[in-house]
């Protein structure tokens, strides 16, 4: 069984695998395909560095915030495999045991937040105050 790490690519490269040979048995090829569409290899090129000219100073940033958060936890944690947590209504959910459990918790935690959210600012309006957006 594949990490769940690898799936998503795995189907990605099957998939583009299946259609390139499906295409290829037409006679249709990459450079036919980026003609219609007007682009080149250079376009694609100069594309890939704007977004990563882009993306990179975020990342970084980003990467000084979260890695010093996140690498003490890491290096803290118990040893051993992480337990697996299953719903006993997982199995007539018709979805894998780890799915169903997450959905139907999120589910109620987000209806009881919603809910509890409404009634204070409903209680709060009945009783006659006034939100305002300035501080006095």
């Amino acid at each position: 069984m594949q990490h769940a790490n690898f799936r998503t690519p795995t189907k990605v490269v099957v998939t583009s695998l299946i259609v390139g040979t499906i295409l290829a048995h037409f006679g249709i090829t990459a450079e036919q395909l980026m003609h219609e569409v007007e682009l080149s290899a250079d376009c694609i090129k100069d594309y890939a560095r704007k977004g990563f000219a882009w993306a990179w100073p975020s990342l970084l940033l980003g990467a000084l915030v979260i890695l010093p958060i996140w690498f003490p936890f890491y290096i803290l944690r118990p040893p051993g495999p992480k337990p697996r947590i299953t719903h006993p209504s997982a199995a007539k959910a018709g979805r894998s045991r780890r799915a169903a459990p997450r959905l139907v918790m999120n589910e109620a935690v987000i209806v009881t937040t919603a809910t509890t959210t409404m009634m204070m600012v409903q209680m709060a309006l009945i009783s006659g105050f006034t939100p305002k957006r300035t501080s006095e």
